[in-house]
């Protein structure tokens, strides 16, 4: 069973702070993980601080080796692709907004950047494509107006805003007579359509799509 041990020098008095129950060590690294990515921090610092990195990379690694001792290897495996980090995670979008809200980004080199962003995603593994991908993404310039606020919704929520992307537009139209006329018109200048018919229910009030 691995240990994660801890241990300060007070003067000339060492003292060690232990943890050698499993699931104490697993709620330690729950608790690492929240304080780093909760949507609503209180602390902003926590979740790019390097010292809060190191510690909770070592206590990964720790967890992992316990993992493997108590179900075997194939936990290792588990254990790596949990740790890969792409746009798609949760995480990402979360991280996403903290850089966004650093307020020494713009001031630092392109190396620092690099080294802000492992220590936010850590113990998580980011690549070279995928760290390029994040300053993109950070340094985006939305309109101050409800397209840039729709977008920077799409981005919170974990879409890669460097990739191409289809997006959906509606339109309401009285009837299906129209409805054709307008998609033959937008067909013309490249958009998909799609008609469909609005059906409301009686019982609930909600509102429904057909196809015509």
């Amino acid at each position: 069973m691995g240990i994660l041990m801890l241990r300060r020098m007070i003067l000339k008095t060492k003292k060690q702070f232990i943890i050698d129950d499993y699931y104490e060590l697993l709620n330690l690294h729950k608790a690492l993980h929240e304080a780093k990515f909760c949507e609503k921090p209180n602390d902003f610092y926590i979740s790019a601080s390097p010292i809060i990195a190191s510690v909770y990379k070592k206590l990964t690694e720790v967890l992992i080796e316990c993992d493997v001792e108590r179900k075997g290897e194939n936990e290792r495996a588990r254990w790596s692709d949990w740790l890969k980090m792409d746009p798609d995670r949760i995480e990402w979008g979360i991280a996403l907004e903290r850089a966004k809200n650093e307020s020494n980004w713009d001031e630092w080199t392109i190396e620092e950047k690099e080294k802000y962003i492992v220590d936010l995603f850590c113990p998580f593994e980011i690549n070279n494509k995928y760290i390029f991908e994040f300053i993109k993404s950070v340094e985006i310039n939305y309109p101050n107006d409800a397209t840039g606020e729709a977008l920077r919704n799409i981005q919170e929520h974990g879409s890669n805003m460097s990739e191409p992307m289809l997006i959906d537009f509606f339109i309401s139209i009285p009837n299906k007579e129209m409805g054709d006329l307008l998609s033959n018109k937008v067909n013309k200048i490249g958009f998909q359509t799609e008609l469909l018919a609005m059906t409301k229910s009686l019982k609930n009030g909600h509102v429904f799509a057909q196809n015509t």
